[in-house]
């Protein structure tokens, strides 16, 4: 038979029962009340009740009545003052225009089942005694609170009298307090078989009461002979908004503890989702909808909470919880979850967050990298967290998993290898594609960053300026004082043509002593080696040239003037490769060439001039404690290292200087 058939044949059984006919408003109506299947009362009732209640006083002899509390279908329920104790109490007694002897009975076997379950969740009865018309009374506990239902969806009121946060954990630890009082009743041999939000009362101060236990029937063969037990072929019974399709009647599945976790698991749907399970506009809607039981619910609903729900709703008894126990235990596990869920929850917010800023980023907008930083940071420490409350919290690690891999990725892009590898630490197993990528990322950068260094050290003006600054004193000092040999007395008979030769010959030999003297030194740096080998080489020039017109017969003052260009060449070189300022020593030479054109007999004047201010020019840009700005020879930036801040090489000493050079 299939799923559909049996629904059909339940449905049909079911409309045909006249007691089910007989309640049709009310179950269409109200799905939410209670049908009491119809009988009649035991045969030895009034010699039980003689018997049991011999002696038991009278409400007039006891209480001392003082007003109404409410009322139901079958009972009143009165405030009176217990006389012997002087405390407030709850007096029920049966409506007398209904008063039967089937309903006095119903009233006595809920007064017997409620006084067997001796539990904090169940309303204590004080006493059972007579009223002045002989009739049954029941003293029970007074109880100033609300039914559970007025308070399960006011969130206001729930924050207010009892300071909960969270609606559903609230309402899921009420639930959980019904089960212990569910649960010890069933080791009595006792269920319910109508529970819903209504029978379950609010005490100010929170206390949890399981009320009207009606319907409760001892399922147990030892139980006590004065508690209810289950009629033969008995009709629908129960609450049909949260009825279990064995509720229905028959003989197809019998009642047991199995149906007060279905009821449990249908107060459970309410919680999650704000409606009873079961509902339609007809009769034969509603009992399809019992006999079907599979209510849809809703996505919004936690696929955890959801799977409590369904499991404690199945409509094979066999398929529910074992019992009330385990369905607590699995709510217990739902609300230990649920600060993982939380957590999970915030870390998504700012991981979103993440997403639009990085988003932004690659879009060329700038961006807080403090900002991102510490979101990331937050975000993962979110969602670690809620992993170590539930470490099965799947969606938190997929979550996480996610999270990192789209940072990495960025990381990546930017160029930043080692970012993505402290990022992606923990992560290497479980994303080992990715680690692979991060790793030969981090090597490629290290080679990079080595080659900058390498770079750096070569183009770094700081080594060797102590010794170009001696150099320049040195052999700029000479090179000054040479053109005035003549006006010192020094080499009159020698030749001015030879001389012009000879005399860069001594500064290339002198020049050759000093390099050998600071070799390690002026070796160091590509910027020292070009000094090196660009003073060479322009001596050697000026050789050549001297030489060349001396054998051409030049007159040496053309020479000389021609020299004047040679050297404004040289420091321009010099300016534009090394260090833009070396451009004054330029123009020096070029303003002393057009003042040679005039005065060709202040040849060795000039020369000194230029000379000075091409040393004293050197000596600036050298000294010890300069601040150098210039070309590209002055100084590389080998640029960003991860984390934005400027790389800045180390000073090394060289021979003839200390450690500074």
């Amino acid at each position: 038979m299939t799923l559909a058939d049996s629904v059909r044949h339940t449905v049909a059984r079911v409309l045909a029962d006249e007691s089910v006919l007989a309640n049709a408003d009310t179950i269409v109506r109200s799905p939410g009340s209670t049908i009491v299947p119809t009988g009649v009362a035991s045969a030895d009732l009034s010699a039980r009740l003689s018997t049991l209640l011999e002696g038991a006083g009278t409400v007039k002899e006891r209480l001392r009545i003082e007003g109404l509390l409410g009322e139901g279908g079958m009972g009143i329920v009165r405030l009176a003052e217990q006389r012997t104790l002087g405390r407030k109490v709850a007096v029920k007694t049966v409506k007398p225009e209904i008063a039967t002897p089937l309903v006095v009975e119903k009233l006595l076997h809920e007064a017997w089942v409620t006084g067997h379950v001796q539990h904090p969740s169940v309303v204590p009865i004080h006493d059972v005694i007579l009223d002045e018309h002989g009739r049954p009374a029941i003293i029970l506990q007074r109880i100033e609170g609300q039914a559970w239902e007025a308070l399960m969806f006011d969130e206001r009121a729930v924050k207010r009298r009892f300071g909960a946060d969270d609606l559903l954990e609230w309402n899921l630890q009420i639930l959980m307090q019904v089960t212990q009082a569910i649960a010890f009743a069933h080791s009595l041999g006792l269920v319910h078989r109508d529970l819903k939000p209504e029978n379950v009362m609010i005490g100010e101060f929170g206390e949890v009461y399981v009320v009207d236990w009606g319907l409760a029937v001892a399922v147990r063969p030892d139980a006590d002979p004065r508690l209810p037990r289950l009629r033969p072929n008995e009709a629908m019974a129960g609450t049909p908004a949260y009825m279990a399709p064995e509720m229905l009647g028959g003989h197809d599945v019998p009642i047991g503890r199995a149906t007060d976790v279905y009821l449990l698991g249908a107060i459970l749907f309410e919680i999650a989702t704000g409606l009873p399970p079961h509902g339609g506009t007809t009769l034969q809607e509603i009992v399809a909808s019992i006999a079907l039981s599979q209510p849809e619910i809703p996505e919004h609903v936690s696929p955890e909470l959801a799977r409590i729900i369904r499991r404690a709703l199945d409509p094979d008894p066999h398929a529910r919880f074992e019992n009330v126990v385990q369905l607590r235990l699995a709510l217990a596990g739902f609300l230990k979850h649920q600060s993982s869920r939380r957590l999970a929850d915030e870390a998504s917010r700012r991981h979103r967050q993440i997403e639009a800023t990085i988003a932004a980023a690659e879009a060329g907008e700038k961006i807080d990298e403090a900002t991102l930083q510490s979101t990331y940071a937050e975000c993962r420490f979110g969602y670690q967290q809620a992993l170590v409350g539930w470490p099965e919290n799947d969606a938190a690690r997929t979550a996480l998993r996610e999270l990192v891999v789209r940072f990495v990725e960025f990381a990546l892009v930017r160029g930043e290898p080692r970012v993505a590898a402290a990022t992606l630490a923990g992560f290497e197993d479980s994303l080992s594609e990715l680690a692979r990528r991060v790793e030969h990322a981090v090597r490629e950068k290290d080679r990079e960053q080595r080659k900058l260094e390498a770079l750096s050290r070569e183009l770094d003006p700081e080594i060797g300026r102590r010794t170009r600054t001696f150099l320049a004193v040195a052999a700029g000092g000479i090179w000054t004082l040479s053109p005035q040999l003549r006006h010192l007395g020094i080499g009159q008979s020698f030749p001015e043509a030879d001389a012009l030769v000879v005399l860069p010959m001594l500064f290339l030999a002198l020049g050759t002593l000093l390099f050998l003297w600071a070799r390690e030194t002026m070796t160091k740096t590509a910027i020292n080696r070009f000094l090196v080998a660009f003073t060479g080489l322009v001596l050697f020039a000026q050789i050549l040239i001297a030489w060349t017109a001396t054998a051409e017969g030049i007159d040496a003052v053309v020479t000389y003037r021609q020299l004047f260009v040679l050297w404004a060449l040289a420091a321009a070189t010099i300016a534009f490769v090394a260090q833009l300022r070396m451009l004054t020593a330029a123009v020096g030479y070029l303003v002393g060439f057009f003042v040679l054109a005039r005065h060709p007999e202040l040849r060795n004047w000039v020369a000194s001039a230029c000379h000075l201010l091409t040393t004293l020019v050197a000596v600036i840009i050298w000294a010890p404690g300069n601040t150098l700005t210039g070309r590209a020879l002055d100084r590389v930036d080998p640029g960003r290292n991860e984390s934005m801040a400027t790389f800045r090489p180390g000073r090394r000493g060289g021979r003839g200087d200390g450690a500074g050079e």
